[in-house]
């Protein structure tokens, strides 16, 4: 394997060599930074002989950048382009809004389908577990998935690995199983909103304004729940029983991971954030509102006519589903 990916080096200023990604075409750096070389297992998941499941295996290598690396993740082949069609929509000024919006509701859906396949295909689990999980699967069936993961066709193991599951299955903030809502959140939920509802104000933003923008109605109380995400998102958070549970699932996640894989230098050197918590995460991504919000009038402004919000508000409600 590694044999195959050397020769694919290119001659440099004589005694160098050099390597484009293979993702993007882009060339790679030898120095540590984004666009540092990576090693990239394309699939997750290749087909050795005797029907052996392997990762890191011809032909399931090539290189590419460490920061694409880092944002495919254990997503599968589908998702890194569907998250370029994404940016690249959402920055076309000399294309139609009425284009855009469409373009960007049929990706989020794509990626919303996406987020399922990861969970149906066990890709949100360690490399050791899914090839165990996977190795119990017939020929026929690896070669579905692989197609699947590639190309997002609903092939028969599609329907199979659905069978039996319902949306809390599918639409998860946590590790946790899933519960019904706590009083203690409901509680520090409904303590949290009149400090939000400020944090709106210094943007210009009435309580009426931050309510028809960043909140939607919670499934179980007659009051609303902050979700300050993409407006293509609000049907199926609402659908899937989005409240302060979920809120504080999300923030609790994002702390783990910061403190797990962000901050262990600054935690080394005692320097960490000592104000993080899952309040202060909350209030942290409504500290930089959606830029449009206070550019429109609800009195005047149709919902379906709302420009989306820069991207990053998008993505972070999608994948935050494949934990």
């Amino acid at each position: 394997m590694f044999t195959g990916l050397i020769d694919s080096l290119q001659p440099h200023n004589g005694d160098m060599v050099t390597r484009v990604c293979d993702y993007t075409g882009t060339p790679l750096s030898w120095t540590p930074g984004p666009r540092a070389i990576s090693l990239e297992a394309i699939y997750p998941f290749a087909i050795k002989e005797n029907n052996r499941i392997a990762y890191h295996a011809n032909p399931n290598v090539c290189f590419i950048a460490t920061a694409v690396n880092f944002s495919k993740k254990r997503n599968p082949p589908l998702h890194p382009p569907l998250v370029a069609s994404w940016f690249n929509y959402h920055d076309d000024e000399n294309m139609s809004f009425d284009k855009r919006k469409s373009q960007w509701a049929w990706t989020d859906n794509a990626l919303s389908n996406v987020a399922t396949m990861s969970h149906i295909f066990r890709l949100e689990l360690p490399h050791v577990d899914q090839i165990k999980a996977w190795q119990h699967w017939t020929l026929e069936e690896h070669k579905e998935a692989s197609e699947v993961l590639r190309t997002g066709a609903r092939l028969p193991i599609v329907d199979r690995l659905l069978s039996g599951l319902n949306s809390r299955n599918l639409f998860r903030v946590s590790e946790d199983k899933p519960s019904d809502a706590r009083a203690s959140q409901i509680e520090a939920g409904t303590a949290m909103y009149p400090t939000l509802v400020q944090i709106g104000s210094t943007y210009g933003l009435t309580q009426y304004e931050f309510e028809y923008y960043l909140t939607i109605p919670s499934p179980r109380r007659l009051d609303r729940v902050f979700c300050p995400f993409h407006v293509l998102s609000r049907p199926q958070a609402r659908q899937n029983g989005w409240d302060w549970n979920k809120v504080t699932a999300l923030t609790r996640f994002m702390i783990r991971n910061l403190s797990n894989y962000c901050n262990n230098d600054a935690f080394e050197q005692g320097l960490q954030e000592v104000l993080l918590n899952q309040t202060n995460m909350i209030y942290a991504p409504w500290t930089r509102p959606p830029e449009d919000s206070p550019q429109y009038s609800v009195s005047t402004i149709d919902f379906g006519d709302i420009s989306p919000p820069p991207a990053g508000f998008f993505f972070i409600f999608f994948f935050y589903r494949e934990i």
